[in-house]
């Protein structure tokens, strides 16, 4: 887990330095690739019993950085976590930690994406 940590804060140093360059196409292609983690995270991890989890992850946009937040929550945010931390839980359908397994196994791509795409991007895909 600390190696993911110095991972993820590497990620996000290397995310200022291309986006002080090109701050409106890293902000776009950021965006793209955090809500494919987020569809990769309901689609192939999150617990689902009323599907209420589920429908609660979403990617938020920070107005004034280039950084995106993904989450669950909103009214099930109590129930989020214990469902996302609690690893003796056996699920039917999802698993735990089901935000963070894929957005750790999508950062080692992130930056290849980032550096690829943002000094071109135009919005598409």
């Amino acid at each position: 887990m600390k190696e993911m940590a110095g991972q993820m804060r590497r990620l996000q140093r290397n995310i200022g330095t291309i986006g002080r360059r090109w701050p409106e196409n890293t902000r776009r292609v950021l965006r793209q690739i955090s809500e494919r983690i987020m569809t990769d995270s309901k689609e192939n991890y999150c617990p689902v019993d009323l599907a209420i989890l589920k429908g609660s992850g979403h990617v938020e946009e920070d107005p004034k950085e280039i950084m995106m937040t993904l989450s669950y929550g909103g009214p099930a945010e109590e129930y989020a976590i214990e469902q996302h931390e609690n690893m003796s839980y056996h699920h039917d359908v999802g698993e735990d930690h089901y935000l963070s397994k894929p957005l750790f196994a999508a950062a080692p791509k992130i930056m290849p994406e980032l550096a690829a795409r943002a000094p071109i991007d135009r919005g598409t895909l």
